[in-house]
């Protein structure tokens, strides 16, 4: 992605954009407490609250792949390039005052360039059936990042494909505001092509009983972090929701 185009998507008011490194780490149940009040220390909840009124909030994710399954295998085979796009909102039924989004996420090597604009919600069912984008592209105009994944659709013939949900605890940093901190549990999937909607005998757990660590920051990582990585001896793993979701789906199988 060329800097020329990250600096005409930064102009746009409609789209989003995190620049950072994302790293993580996979916890079993018991390190997983321990390491969130070792957390809680040094930051602060970013204060999304649940439903219930636990720190813990709900995301929904729905990938878009084709039928050739590029995406998974541009991962599976550590591919240090590669984009994908999801619709993602917070909540398990239509909701008005819940947004949703398109997202992209791009990988450079460690760096992620992550860029997301909301949709109308008009627009949600053209993206689930892949019908009349190019009418939809209109609807968005000079949406850049809109007009890439029109682009994408198109060539690459990418549709809706797994659903992802999950509970999140996200931590920001009562010191550096670029570091962040997400704890993510109870991971299920389903296939679907839609955002909404029961998915009765197909939803499938992911990784039970574990919970993914994603620290995510643009220059460094605190030293009281560093402490924390240290003292349980904690490696950087390569994991991906997307993936782990389809394999448990039995939408795509890893041939590595």
């Amino acid at each position: 992605m060329s800097d020329r185009l990250l600096k005409s998507i930064e102009r746009q008011g409609d789209i989003e954009n995190f620049l950072r490194f994302e790293f993580k780490y996979l916890l079993n149940r018991d390190r997983a407490t321990l390491i969130r009040n070792d957390i809680e220390q040094f930051m602060s909840y970013d204060g999304h609250i649940g439903r219930d009124g636990d720190q813990n909030y709900y995301v929904r994710s729905l990938y878009f792949d084709n039928v050739r399954r590029e995406n998974f295998y541009e991962k599976i085979d550590g591919i240090k390039s590669r984009r994908k796009y999801r619709l993602r909102t917070y909540t398990s039924a239509p909701n008005a005052k819940v947004p949703i989004y398109l997202e992209e996420k791009n990988r450079l090597n460690n760096r992620v360039f992550k860029f997301r604009t909301q949709l109308a919600p008009e627009s949600l069912a053209a993206l689930e059936t892949g019908a009349d984008i190019l009418q939809q592209k209109e609807v968005y105009g000079d949406n850049l990042l809109f007009d890439r994944f029109a682009s994408r659709h198109l060539l690459r013939g990418e549709r809706t494909v797994v659903m992802v949900d999950y509970f999140r605890r996200a931590f920001v940093s009562n010191y550096d505001v670029n570091f962040r901190v997400t704890l993510d549990s109870d991971i299920q999937a389903a296939p679907s092509k839609c955002l909404f909607g029961e998915m009765p005998n197909q939803r499938v757990s992911c990784m039970a009983g574990y919970t993914i660590m994603e620290i995510k920051f643009s220059r460094r990582v605190p030293s009281w972090f560093h402490r924390i990585l240290q003292s349980y001896q904690l490696q950087r793993i390569s994991i991906s929701k997307y993936c782990k979701a389809m394999e448990a789906c039995g939408l795509a199988v890893d041939l590595s």
